[in-house]
């Protein structure tokens, strides 16, 4: 059972000290009446909200939430950071 308060606020979170690569869909609606107004979201996050030190690249692609981890770009993506540890 969760416990109000019990899990730690997103501002006590340690940062990444690692290469970091964020993919922020564009994909959500836009309507002055809705939570994120006109911003490029993804449905749940506006892209904006993904844009945190130290994070090396934020890549906007047009696709929802629930479904960016399927993009080829995605892959691409973490195939191509990947590549950075290699065979040091």
């Amino acid at each position: 059972m969760l416990v109000r308060g019990a899990l730690p606020k997103i501002a006590d979170l340690p940062l990444p000290e690692v290469p970091t690569l964020v993919f922020a869909g564009t994909a959500g609606p836009r309507a002055a009446w809705l939570p994120f107004k006109r911003e490029p979201n993804d449905g749940i996050l506006s892209v904006e909200e993904t844009r945190a030190e130290p994070v090396d690249e934020v890549i906007e692609l047009p696709a929802l939430h629930t479904f960016i981890m399927q993009s080829r770009r995605v892959a691409e993506g973490i195939a191509k950071l990947a590549g950075r540890f290699g065979d040091d």
